[in-house]
């Protein structure tokens, strides 16, 4: 009788990733409850950009392989002719991140109406969330439309002879791009022309469409160049995703990857630093040195200040005079300057990215087995790693004596943790986009109900994302680990409704919590702690004339109804 074998103990890579997911959960807060706050602050702009980018690229990625299998494999369309339907694609999605911003920036709403709103504290806070959250979003789409767009390009037999003919089309990327600017360039010219003067909502519209049209073009010409490195690295080009067409790569393409990808970190930064001296010594030549006297928090405060050059004309007449005009040269230069460092630290995200996958496969050997482990091993490696880097370079930056050049440095920082945002945002949608293939490959119509999973997700997730996550960046709940603004609406929501129990209990609380921040440095023999109701006097009398004003509408409630049963009973 053969031995019995040994009661198995089940599978060990799901309970590796579970740990991994534990591990990365307690990780998260860690960080966004640290003591420094400049790693309270990137740790929170990561995972606003993670979650952003993941609703982004999921929703793109659902919509397009619907197109792919419905209409180009479905009428079996030429590779050529899909190429140009797909360009005309991304075309579509960069005229609607121009109409999404002047929506979010209230450009269609009447001037009396948009002042009032404006007057309101709430009102600019929605402005502010909603121009961020849809310019990060719709700014992704379109970028991951043209890269669709350009990387099919690459896919074509002429383009795909050596990496030489496959660089061709990051010129012809940037020129699309660039063309597609121009053109609604003008349009907002002459919109913003039109009553001879720009409002604060034109403000808002041209400058998150700036920074929108320069995340496009990043990320478009950094996601072709480094898929011809790769090319070049391998001998065979990646598909149109950047998959390997081999499902492996070799141990010294890898290390060949990650040394381009910092070698792009290098120059990005070196690229940041030597235009911020320039930038100080052309406006004060006798200077000679930078003087930081904001702290890395406030570094990035100048990053657009080409706007306020360009849109500073006054009689602005739409004409190529104008629009070639030395300070539209100026503006244009300096967008150039922010668009190639932005190139550059996402080639450094992208190259980490392509390399942490093939290391990963050869290390795990579960790519064939089950690639939805691989890519949530992937993601959850780079999240942890990223964040661990974002340490040490505040580490190293905080150990740097005040004086000349930190204020550059900082600005480099701020650089490439949007690239590590970035990095961590496409890791996370690969692993859901397998673990949705995985769902949807059990049904009859594995594409469609793929499509949809991914849809339904978005939705999901996209509304918390503005509600929850996107005010610690925008708003600046990251400096005390919470909203401010969501106590005061659910203080409101809940005591509006009268002098309940419920009410009664949460008043209570939020006094004491309220006491305790006014006498946060009071206490000791010089300054005694004064009494809670001295502190919470103000909040008190608020409450009060609250729940009189919903006491009187009880009782006339209850008057009415009084009236109308007596005269049900006449």
């Amino acid at each position: 009788m053969a031995a019995s074998e040994p009661e198995g103990h089940g599978n060990p890579q799901v309970g590796a990733a579970l740990l991994l997911a534990m591990v990365f959960l307690m990780l998260l807060k860690y960080i966004t409850n640290a003591g420094d706050p400049d790693i309270r602050r990137y740790s929170s702009e990561i995972i606003h950009s993670t979650i952003g980018i993941f609703c982004a690229v999921l929703f793109f990625s659902s919509i397009n392989e619907l197109i792919e299998h419905y209409v180009f494999e479905g009428f079996e369309i030429h590779e050529q002719t899909q190429v140009i339907l797909l360009l005309l694609f991304a075309a579509a999605w960069f005229g609607l991140l121009q109409l999404g911003l002047a929506v979010s920036s209230n450009l269609f709403v009447s001037e009396e109406r948009y002042r009032m709103y404006w007057a309101t504290p709430a009102g600019k806070r929605c402005t502010k969330l909603n121009l961020h959250t849809s310019c990060l979003f719709l700014a992704h789409v379109t970028g991951f439309a043209t890269i669709q767009a350009w990387a099919t390009l690459q896919q074509l037999e002429w383009f795909k002879q050596d990496a030489l003919h496959a660089s061709l089309s990051i010129p012809m990327s940037i020129l699309f791009v660039f063309v597609l600017s121009s053109g609604w360039g003008a349009v907002r010219h002459c919109i913003t022309a039109w009553d001879d003067h720009l409002d604060s909502r034109e403000n808002f519209w041209l400058e998150h469409v700036q920074e929108a049209e320069t995340d496009v073009t990043s990320l478009s010409v950094s996601f072709l160049v480094v898929q011809v490195i790769r090319f070049g690295i391998s001998g065979e080009l990646p598909d149109s995703e950047g998959n390997d067409p081999a499902g492996q790569s070799s141990t010294s393409n890898v290390l060949v990857l990650f040394l381009f990808g910092f070698i792009f970190a290098l120059a990005a930064v070196a690229l940041l630093t030597g235009l911020c001296r320039c930038q100080r010594l052309r406006s004060n030549p006798e200077a000679g040195s930078l003087h930081s006297d904001g702290g890395l928090l406030e570094a990035d405060e100048g990053r657009r200040s080409s706007f306020t050059r360009a849109a500073s004309f006054q009689s602005i007449q739409v004409s190529f005079r104008a629009w070639c005009s030395r300070e539209s040269f100026h503006s244009v230069l300096e967008r150039t300057r922010e668009t190639l460092i932005m190139c550059l630290a996402l080639s450094f995200a992208w190259s980490f990215f392509f390399a942490g996958e093939g290391w990963m496969m050869d290390l795990t050997h579960v790519k064939s087995k089950d690639p939805t482990l691989s890519a949530v091993y992937l993601a959850g490696a780079l999240s942890i790693a990223s964040f661990v880097c974002i340490w040490c370079m505040d580490k190293i930056y905080d150990m740097r004596t005040a004086g000349e050049g930190n204020d550059r440095v900082a600005k480099g920082l701020v650089q490439l943790i949007q690239a590590f945002g970035i990095l961590v945002g496409i890791a996370w949608e690969r692993s859901f986009d397998e673990a949705v293939l995985a769902v949807a490959s059990a049904t009859s119509d594995p594409v469609l109900t793929k499509s949809l999973l991914a849809i339904c997700s978005v939705l999901v997730v996209a509304p918390a994302w503005r509600m929850y996550i996107a005010p610690m960046v925008v708003l600046g709940g990251w400096r005390f680990g919470l909203d401010p603004h969501h106590i005061c609406n659910r203080m409101r929501a809940i005591t509006d409704r009268g002098e309940s129990p419920q009410a009664l209990e949460f008043a209570d609380e939020y006094c004491k919590f309220l006491h305790e921040l006014q006498c946060v440095h009071h206490g000791g023999p010089n300054l005694e702690e004064p009494h809670m109701d001295s502190t919470t006097a103000v909040f008190k009398l608020g409450l009060s004339h609250a729940w009189s004003q919903a006491g009187s509408l009880t009782t006339s409630r209850r008057e009415l109804h009084s009236i109308s049963a007596s005269n049900e009973r006449s």
